[in-house]
């Protein structure tokens, strides 16, 4: 079995790069979907978030050049076996996050698990891989601190702008964008104190309703939102620019946050007398716990281990079938019967009740040398006759 991750973070790229390689729901099933079909291709997951792209793969398939783009010069990184394992636990468990310990990345984590199960090109081995992760990370958060409960790219950029502000109490803030980051950083804005309008969805899927406290206003409405406010976040996942520099009125705020990949504000708003942009790339950077990270590295290996060991095991299975049909077959010959399929399941079931719990009392080297000895004999029985 051959596990093979690539991918791209903001440790390597800059919002504008990594922007190529973004994808949203649609966007990432429909290639899930292609890249299954790929020869070498078993199983394939792809987690984009505005941080990362990584595409996990089981097969002999690099998904270095399933991901890569001509037109971007940019090296992916490339992990494989027990490394990707790892890796893959060290994001969920948001150790590898721009907010070390960030919430939502578990979720995103678990999100990608569901759209690749949604158009079938997650298989049996980044199943149980994505979901040992998404338990790790549970386990973490619940033992564990790194940062203040409910850190995200969110409450960072909140907290930048209370910096840059002096304070949000009393501000007015406009939020483009009302799916999940649009509505958790209108939350924590309420929070601090601000007034805040939010652009309007075109419908309130999932369960989800408008905050109390917020007003609603339509996304045309957006430049019109601005006027006489303070800030303003962009949280969409759109291709095209929320806010363009040429559009901006007399009025507007004087700080800009873009929360998206892509970016949702047009650059050129840098280059607008008296107006900050903050984008994404600007975000983290706190002080990490060493301690705090090296107890979690510790205890992630628990969950690495089992599913290698599990893996091992999966691995071992031919071994188990190659001798359970032997002596299946071995019985209906000793056994002559009206119903050969019957007994032939009963000789099948009998060692399987023998052999698998073997793994409770042997190590894997045992355990593995033991089924290679027994599916030996069978094949030489089965040669001799």
């Amino acid at each position: 079995m051959n596990l093979l991750m690539a991918g791209i973070d903001y440790t390597m790229a800059p919002v504008d790069v990594r922007a190529c390689f973004s994808y949203t729901r649609t966007r990432a099933q429909d290639a899930l979907l292609n890249w299954k079909k790929e020869p070498g291709v078993e199983e394939c997951v792809l987690l984009s978030t505005c941080n990362r792209t990584e595409l996990y793969v089981v097969g002999a398939a690099d998904p270095a050049a399933l991901l890569g783009r001509a037109d971007v010069n940019v090296k992916l990184a490339h992990r494989q076996g027990l490394k990707a394992v790892l890796h893959l636990h060290q994001v969920a468990a948001g150790l590898c996050s721009q907010v070390l310990g960030e919430e939502q990345i578990l979720g995103q984590v678990k999100e990608a698990a569901a759209w690749a199960e949604d158009c079938q090109s997650c298989g049996p081995v980044l199943s149980r891989l994505f979901r040992s992760a998404v338990t790790a990370g549970k386990r973490i958060r619940s033992q564990m601190s790194f940062s203040p409960v409910g850190s995200s790219v969110a409450s960072q950029a909140v907290d930048k702008a209370t910096e840059i502000m002096g304070g949000l109490a009393g501000k007015k803030a406009l939020v483009i964008g009302s799916g999940e980051m649009g509505q958790l950083t209108a939350q924590l804005l309420l929070d601090r104190g601000c007034l805040v309008i939010m652009t309007l969805r075109r419908s309130w899927g999932n369960g989800r309703v408008p905050l109390p406290g917020v007003d609603l206003i339509s996304y045309r409405q957006r430049y019109l939102g601005m006027l006489g406010g303070d800030l303003v976040f962009s949280t969409t996942a759109s291709p095209h620019y929320t806010v363009e520099a040429n559009q901006l009125l007399p009025g507007c705020p004087k700080l800009l946050v873009d929360l998206a990949v892509p970016r949702d504000i047009d650059p050129a708003v840098k280059t607008l007398a008296g107006i900050r942009l903050v984008d994404i790339d600007e975000l983290g950077g706190a002080q990490i716990d060493q301690v705090q990270v090296a107890l979690a590295q510790e205890l992630l290996m628990e969950y690495v281990d089992d599913f290698h060991a599990w893996l091992r095991f999966r691995e071992l299975l031919p071994l188990v079938q190659e001798v359970k049909a032997f002596a299946g077959a071995e019985l209906v010959r000793a056994l002559p019967s009206h119903d050969p399929d019957r007994v032939c399941r009963a000789g099948e079931w009998l060692v399987g009740k023998l052999l698998f719990p073997l793994k409770d009392s042997l190590t894997l080297d045992q355990l593995e040398g033991c089924y290679r000895a027994l599916a030996e004999v069978a094949q030489r029985k089965r040669g001799a006759k």
